[in-house]
């Protein structure tokens, strides 16, 4: 009997894979092991690969997923939990003649599947830097995939920054908006985003909650991302109305971001201040997760108190919409595995930053006890062209004012040491932050993304101030015929 040896252990999905004749494999998921303690023999092991009367059964193949051992005690340090591993597959092994192949560790690494067989789409499925090989013979990443919770097609958002020049005329540009969004929702981005912020000038800029109410009848099948909330400026109650009520006239259809903010000319317009602003949002979200999910809610906090308060209407999604969290720097990374369903990635960083920051991330969830997220979205400025020198040049006056504009406000101050630094020339700016290029070069680089972090969704930042309607609507149908099926197909 094939028995984990310590009280609690949860084992993912085990892939099997079994040679049935040259140049094609059989291959069966088994739940074989779960919490608490669980017996699974060969047989039936093997019967989940097993497909026919007369398959051979002389080689099985099993792979752990990234987070393969999750014990009730979650306090279980890394190390321990891959020595357990090796434990069981050892005896796995001796006992039975069963080889694992299994991966563990923090950063994501993928293996591509089988080019012939049942699987021959080729999608990508994470496992891991650090490769355990308990097996007689060479790692086959060729021929082992690990298929599971992380699994997922790649999805796309259009973010909708909605700032213009003082000049332009606000009517007009919200009427081009909406068939940007029209345009998105037709050509199957998933999510449509807009952010959130106050006192812009010399900018315009429509605010959030209104302008997903409108969206969300232009784009009916998209996702509504608020993104983000700056919870610290405003009061629970308030927004767990406003938000709930956008949830429940979509369908069910919001996606709750929020991010504490770092502009001191909104802290000081609501009466605050930026070193309150940690303390006042994670108030601020606990209030409101407890207004979305309890009948009546007491909680005092810092600037506001509910007592015996109602949430006048509940999401429609249950128990709430999904929670994204944006977040710069290491303590605020923490934060979203600790409060939130995802880390939202931000547009600012350099590559070699953000893959830092998933090792903090995934220390915190693992701290937490949480598996890794079934969403992990990264944000990017993106345009796409037919080459990638027309791409620079349309998109670089709009982008280069765009930062330029962050960097005026302090965004810098919110970044981590090392990589806070936005007034840089543009083709540094650009190198491991943005996607410019023709559909070719942006959909290798979205592909890197994936195998390098995990993501699977990818918002873009696509229309900039100042540019052209036309130019941003190009971009977006460039971008879903071109890049979409290129990314799809290898992931």
């Amino acid at each position: 009997m094939l028995q984990s040896g310590y009280k609690g252990l949860n084992f993912a999905s085990l892939v099997l894979e079994m040679p049935t004749f040259p140049g094609s494999r059989l291959m069966g998921q088994a739940n074989a092991f779960s919490m608490g303690r669980r017996r699974t023999d060969r047989a039936s092991l093997e019967s989940t690969a097993a497909i026919g009367a007369n398959v051979p059964q002389d080689r099985v193949y099993a792979g752990l997923a990234e987070r393969a051992l999750i014990g009730a005690d979650h306090r279980l340090c890394g190390v321990w939990r891959q020595i357990l591993v090796a434990i069981f597959a050892i005896r796995a092994e001796v006992e039975h003649g069963v080889t694992f192949r299994f991966w563990i560790g923090r950063h994501p690494m993928h293996a591509r599947a089988p080019a012939k067989g049942p699987f021959r789409s080729g999608r990508y499925a994470p496992i891991t830097r650090v490769a355990v090989g308990l097996t007689r013979s060479r790692l086959l990443t060729d021929d082992v995939t690990l298929w599971g919770e992380a699994d997922m097609p790649m999805e796309f958002g259009f973010f909708m920054r909605g700032q213009y020049p003082a000049e332009q005329d606000m009517q007009k540009t919200f009427a081009e908006a909406c068939e940007q969004a029209r345009v998105a929702d037709e050509l199957g981005y998933t999510y449509i985003l807009k952010g959130q912020h106050y006192s812009t000038s010399p900018l315009q800029a429509l605010q959030l909650v209104p302008f997903l109410s409108r969206i969300m009848v232009e784009a009916p099948n998209a996702k509504l991302v608020t993104g983000i909330v700056l919870l610290p400026l405003h009061k629970p109650l308030d927004v767990a109305e406003q938000l709930a009520s956008i949830d429940v006239m979509s369908g069910g259809r919001l996606v709750f971001g929020s991010g504490i903010g770092y502009r001191d000319v909104e802290f000081k317009a609501f009466g605050t201040e930026a070193k309150d602003r940690g303390k006042r949002f994670e108030e601020c979200l606990d209030a409101i997760k407890r207004l979305w999910t309890e009948d009546f809610v007491t909680m005092k906090g810092s600037h506001f108190e509910l007592d015996e308060a109602s949430c006048s209407v509940k999401p429609v999604q249950k128990p709430m919409p999904p929670l994204w969290i944006g977040a710069n720097v290491d303590a605020a990374v923490r934060r979203c595995a600790r409060m939130a369903d995802t880390w939202f990635i931000n547009p600012h960083q350099r590559m070699d930053t953000i893959e830092r920051q998933l090792g903090v991330y995934r220390q915190a969830l693992e701290a937490e006890g949480k598996p890794d997220p079934d969403v992990l979205p990264l944000m990017r400025e993106c345009f796409v062209a037919e080459t990638t020198e027309k791409a620079v040049e349309l998109a670089r006056p709009y982008l280069e004012a765009k930062y330029k504009s962050y960097h005026e406000w302090g965004q810098d101050k919110s970044m981590p040491e090392g990589d806070n630094d936005l007034d840089l020339p543009f083709e540094e700016l650009a190198d491991g932050r943005f996607l410019l290029g023709s559909p070719e070069m942006v959909a290798e680089q979205i592909i890197d993304y994936n195998k390098r972090l995990g993501v699977n969704v990818i918002i873009l930042g696509i229309q900039w101030v100042g540019m052209p309607h036309q130019q941003v609507i190009d971009s977006l149908r460039l971008f879903a015929s071109e890049v979409m099926p290129l990314v799809k197909e290898a992931t």
